[in-house]
């Protein structure tokens, strides 16, 4: 039989405190390791230089970045390689790391005639308009719009059976 006293049965406890507080740390703190989100993919630096100004086509560029990850509103003459990595902690918003564009615009024949790389830099923040267009007509309660069509019918089953 093993005596303790009370010092070691103290001891005893205090350790399994700072264990216990330990342990909760480092499932705390494990839990907050930011995940980060790669959308989009943007080629690598030698293949961006692989396009010629003037003598690359679309196909080329097809070849070495993909099909692009959208196109220009009006035709098809400028496309756009996006690619954005974010990071969340936890259950707050994701934050943006890192946000690149990259646009190849081409001309009447089909050959590149430029490039461009925008950055987060190049952004410009859009505000919300919190105008209401208004609409004419009536505002119908529920009930008004559950009822509104009793009485509308005129005729019988059989006036609908002999059209």
């Amino acid at each position: 039989m093993i005596k303790t006293n009370s010092f070691g049965k103290t001891l005893l406890s205090i350790v399994m405190r700072y264990c216990l507080i330990i342990f909760t740390l480092i499932g705390v703190l494990t839990a907050c390791t930011p995940i980060t989100n790669v959308q989009g993919q943007l080629s690598s630096y030698e293949k961006i230089q692989l396009i010629k100004l003037g003598k690359t086509n679309k196909n080329d560029v097809i070849d070495l970045l993909g099909t692009p990850s959208m196109t220009s509103v009006y035709g098809d003459q400028v496309w756009y390689y996006l690619t954005q990595t974010t990071e969340t902690k936890a259950f707050f918003k994701p934050v943006v790391k890192e946000r690149k564009i990259f646009a190849v615009i081409f001309d009447s024949k089909n050959k590149v005639i430029n490039t461009a790389t925008y950055t987060e830099k190049d952004s410009v923040p859009i505000s919300m308009v919190t105008r209401v267009t208004p609409t004419s007509g009536n505002e119908l309660t529920i009930l008004q719009q559950l009822f509104a069509n009793l009485g509308r019918f005129s005729g019988s089953e059989s006036d609908l059976e002999n059209q």
